[in-house]
């Protein structure tokens, strides 16, 4: 399950892709209160998605296409807040991406619940599910998450040093939009084909 875990949480999408920006845009202090703000959220839609599954969610089809929607509508504007950063305003940008801006990205990052649901799915073919199971299957998807996460913005704040012109900082910020927008119209056209 923690290989799944690394491979589904660490690979890159929404919330890694924003670590790796406020590192390399802010350094690795001034992002923590984001990466806390992250693995709480997560943990957050972890008890959440147990909630869910054990009331059945899946029989509110308005409710999934809210959230679904919700969630694509977020990840637009935080691909917008990313280009629109500038370098001068980099100052007073680590307020935005505080740590309830992470609990509240990872609450309605669509990615988390995908990967949620992989790896929580399987729990639920076993004969009887305990309290303990559900605990250990968290524990270890925090101390994934809070591995791979870190990685992501020890990366970011180590790629800054390569980001010594406005130039360059704009085109990475380019790329980061970019693949934010491509996730969101992957989701959008995965929901319409199947």
């Amino acid at each position: 399950m923690a290989l799944g875990a690394v491979l589904l949480l660490g690979s890159p999408g929404p919330a890694p892709l924003i670590l790796a920006s406020s590192g390399a845009l802010l350094g690795t202090r001034r992002s923590l209160p984001l990466l806390v703000g992250l693995l709480a959220g997560l943990m957050l839609a972890v008890l959440g998605l147990l909630v869910a599954i054990q009331f059945g969610l899946s029989h509110w089809p308005p409710l999934q296409a809210l959230l679904q929607w919700s969630s694509h509508a977020l990840l637009l504007w935080i691909a917008y807040k990313v280009l629109a950063i500038r370098p001068a305003s980099l100052s007073s940008h680590h307020t935005r991406w505080s740590f309830s801006f992470g609990v509240v990205f990872n609450l309605i990052n669509p990615k988390v619940y995908v990967a949620l649901l992989a790896l929580i799915g399987p729990l639920w073919q076993l004969p009887s599910v305990t309290l303990l199971d559900m605990t250990l299957v968290a524990i270890t998807i925090f101390a994934v998450a809070l591995l791979v996460d870190g990685i992501w913005l020890w990366l970011g704040a180590t790629f800054a040093a390569h980001l010594d012109s406005p130039k360059s900082q704009q085109r990475v910020r380019y790329v980061i939009a970019s693949v934010i927008v491509l996730l969101v119209l992957f989701n959008v056209y995965r929901q319409f084909t199947n």
